[in-house]
């Protein structure tokens, strides 16, 4: 009878009235719209987070940097005022350290964004976003992160290769 959802047929089967059914139905139904939810929600979460983690990161940068890019602006006036000067040698000698400078602080904005990410990588935050499946995506995860980062920095790839 269909009120008894306990009722057995000859050959063994469980049946169960319509209504039971699709009551059953309506609930896993449900449930799984609500873990969809859950699911979205949470990932909408993560995305604020890691977010906020960027921003938080970025300021670090710029505080971490401060000295180096205050050295480098420094620098480039001090080259302005001696090309209307004249002075050639001093004027070689302020650019190749110029480009030094530049170069220590992509230098130090690669350390700083390497060591984050592999302090991220050792906390496992997220397995599925640190574990490359090779050399390319490694780099090229490491080329947008350190863009994400800065903007347009100077990539040497020899370092990012050394530090594999």
């Amino acid at each position: 009878s269909q009120d008894n959802p306990e009722e057995f047929s000859s050959d063994n089967k469980v049946t169960i009235c319509k209504t039971t059914l699709n009551s059953i139905l309506d609930r896993v139904l449900e449930t799984n719209a609500k873990a969809r939810e859950l699911k979205s929600q949470f990932s909408i979460t993560k995305s604020q987070l890691g977010l906020k983690f960027m921003k938080a990161f970025n300021n670090y940068l710029e505080l971490e940097l401060e000295d180096c890019i205050e050295e480098i602006n420094l620098l480039e006036r001090e080259i302005k005022m001696i090309q209307n000067k004249g002075n050639s040698r001093e004027l070689q000698d302020k650019k190749i350290k110029l480009k030094d400078l530049k170069r220590a602080k992509e230098d130090k904005t690669m350390k700083l964004c390497y060591e984050t990410m592999k302090k991220l990588k050792i906390a496992d935050l997220d397995e599925s976003r640190f574990k490359f499946g090779g050399i390319n995506k490694w780099i090229y995860t490491v080329v947008a992160f350190l863009s994400l980062c800065r903007g347009n920095i100077s990539v040497n790839l020899v370092l990012i290769l050394h530090l594999l």
